[in-house]
This record gives C-alpha cells, sequence and structure tokens, in this order.
C-alpha cells in the first residue's frame, strides 16, 4: 500500500507538472509538442514573443552614430555618483514601417549597443525597444509591430550648438566655393563636421555669414569674377531640414 502509494503521489505531481505558465503576456510562435506526447528532458517545448515589449536592431555606419553622440566625460559622471548607460546619451529613437504607400510609427527607447563592430560592413548595431507594440493594432491598416517586419529605426541626438551648415550640393569633394567681398571666388578646404542627406555642417574652412556657391562653375578658376544671385529656395529646404528629421 506505501508502495501504491508513493506512485500515486509521483503521478499526481507529473501530472501538475504537465501545466505551463509563461510569466508575461506572450503570442506563440513556435509550438514543439502535441497533446499527450512524452516530453525528454532538454526538449524545447515552445517559443514565445513578448507582446509587451518589442526589440529592433539597425546597423549604422560609426561614423554617422558617432556624430549623433555629445562627448560623455564617464570618469566625472561616476565620480558624481552617476552610472553609465544608455540614458546618458541623450538618444531619440522611432520605428516606421512603410504599410501601402503610408508611414506607420511607433516611439521607441535606445537601449543599447553592440559590443563589437561588423567586420564586413564596418556598421554597429543599435537596438531599441518599442513598449506595447500591439497598441492600437487595427490590421491590415495599422499591423502590430510583429517579429520579421522590414522596418526602419531613425536616431536623434542632442542639437549641435554653433554649427554652420551649406546646402550638400555647395560641397566639392573637400571644397567648398566662396564669394569674396569682392565678389571674386575662393576655393576653400573645408572640415566637415556632420553628413545629412540635405545639408552638411562644417567645422572648419568657412565662417558664419560667408556666402557659398551652390551652381556649379565649369571652370571654377580661383579670383574669377562672380555676379552672385541668391536661391531663396535652396535656403528654404536648408533651413527645412535642419528643423526636422532624424538620421536613419
Amino acid at each position: 500500500m506505501a508502495q501504491q502509494q508513493a506512485l500515486l503521489e509521483q503521478a499526481q505531481l507529473n501530472l501538475q507538472r504537465t501545466s505551463l505558465k509563461a510569466p508575461f503576456n506572450a503570442r506563440l510562435a513556435e509550438v514543439n509538442v502535441e497533446l499527450d506526447q512524452y516530453i525528454r528532458i532538454g526538449e524545447v517545448l515552445a517559443v514565445l514573443d513578448d507582446m509587451d515589449q518589442a526589440e529592433v536592431e539597425a546597423q549604422f555606419p560609426l561614423e554617422h552614430l558617432s556624430q549623433l553622440i555629445q562627448p560623455i566625460d564617464i570618469k566625472a559622471m561616476m565620480a558624481k555618483g552617476e552610472m553609465p548607460g544608455p540614458h546618458m546619451l541623450k538618444l531619440k529613437s522611432r520605428v516606421q514601417l512603410n504599410n501601402n504607400g503610408g508611414v506607420i510609427s511607433w516611439d521607441a527607447s535606445f537601449v543599447r549597443t553592440d559590443a563589437a563592430i561588423d567586420p564586413q560592413t564596418r556598421t554597429v548595431g543599435a537596438v531599441v525597444a518599442v513598449n506595447d507594440p500591439y497598441a492600437n493594432a487595427m490590421p491590415p491598416l495599422r499591423p502590430p509591430l510583429v517579429k520579421g517586419m522590414y522596418v526602419s529605426v531613425l536616431l536623434e541626438g542632442q542639437s549641435h550648438a554653433k554649427q554652420i551648415a551649406i546646402p550638400r550640393q555647395a560641397l566639392h569633394g573637400d571644397e567648398v566655393y566662396v564669394i569674396n567681398a569682392d565678389n571674386r571666388l575662393e576655393r576653400r578646404k573645408v572640415t566637415l563636421f556632420l553628413r545629412q542627406p540635405g545639408f552638411v555642417t562644417v567645422a572648419t574652412g568657412i565662417a558664419a555669414g560667408e556666402q557659398v556657391v551652390i551652381s556649379d562653375l565649369i571652370p571654377a578658376v580661383d579670383g574669377m569674377l562672380l555676379q552672385p544671385v541668391e536661391d531663396q529656395t535652396a535656403a528654404q529646404l536648408l533651413n527645412s531640414s535642419l528643423a526636422g528629421g532624424m538620421g536613419e
């Protein structure tokens, strides 16, 4: 009787262990077990995707990512009792999906970067997290953010003060054509700080208030006399580019 009672208790314990509860809200991504199937130790029964948060990893060129980050004195932070972490980079992020010609976006938070640079592409992986990716989902107009989607990650850093910005077409290799006080051409070598699709910022080579040429001059000869005409459309496009947008 004692032996049979022990076997009964063991059977009841085994039966209790067939009921599994996930520790978080999840969606079944993969199921590897069937009803009444015997499971061996170490087998993967199912794969669950967290419904409370989704992570997206995107690759960024190192020089582009470094332009978004302000210089950080980690020793000074630790001396004040502050711990280093993603928050000190002060990056804003957003995830976007192109859906039937429209754009669907989710607010995200920057989580971390990969520990190493990809040796093939020389890029760094940046991971952002989207909280509640199923919120406001109305398929097919607004699908939830799920695994396997092709999306874009946009990062925005802090503003860089006192930067000289010029339209991208004003750059000729490492030179910019400047109009001097006598309306004559000067070819200047410049050092760039930031490159964006519509503009670049110049660290050295030109000063604030100087006029730059955005037209193609063939040939461009130092000292040639010019008749400058202000391009108001280009100025508006430059101001619009400077006022908006995250780097993708």
